[in-house]
């Protein structure tokens, strides 16, 4: 097997991390693969916060006071991702400046779901370099975790970081603690249809 399918194969969702930190030479590395991903009309809409000690303890924090106003379900969602990043060395917030987006907002007559095209087009290419760092941080022998549901809390990351944008996600980073199970994959004859 290639060693870059082995990687991608090898990738997991780290929930629990050593108590370790993260070189900064790594991160680095980390941010070039998601620099390096593709983008809807280069616009590379990504923009990263990197966030470590007392402020990465105020997000988990602010997500800890979200969740309290959540429906049943939703909370201990958000529980757990505040869990993660209490685990994790260092996080990293993904936010989208909205390079597209913006422009598209400037023009009169521009149908709605033309705007949440190019919207989409931004996420997208997020998502690509989103994927880009996760394999580089396998490769480099760390792990990583989407946290989705922080979104939910857009409002207080960006007023503890001072960033404009709109925040997709958060990434937490680190060396994982315990063994890595694999969840079964769906078969490629299930979702796969070759056409001639």
């Amino acid at each position: 097997m290639h060693p870059v399918i082995e990687i991608i194969k090898s990738r997991r969702s780290v929930r629990e991390y050593r108590d370790k930190e993260v070189e900064g030479e790594l991160l680095h590395l980390i941010l070039e693969a998601g620099c390096n991903a593709p983008s809807a009309h280069n616009a590379q809409p990504w923009y990263f916060g990197i966030v470590k000690g007392e402020k990465k303890e105020k997000i988990s924090g602010a997500i800890r006071e979200y969740y309290k106003k959540m429906v049943f379900g939703l909370n201990s969602v958000l529980e757990q991702s505040a869990r993660i990043i209490d685990s994790a060395p260092v996080i990293i917030t993904v936010w989208n400046h909205c390079p597209l987006s913006s422009r598209i907002e400037k023009i009169k007559d521009i149908p709605p779901e033309y705007k949440g095209i190019i919207r989409d087009y931004e996420i997208q290419s997020i998502s690509a370099a989103i994927e880009n760092m996760w394999i580089a941080a396998t490769a480099l022998g760390l792990g990583m975790a989407w946290l989705g549901i922080t979104v939910f809390c857009e409002k207080e990351i960006k007023e503890l970081l001072n960033i404009r944008g709109n925040l997709i996600t958060i990434l937490s980073v680190g060396y994982p603690k315990g063994e890595l199970s694999r969840t079964k994959r769906i078969s490629l004859e299930r979702i796969a249809i070759f056409y001639q």
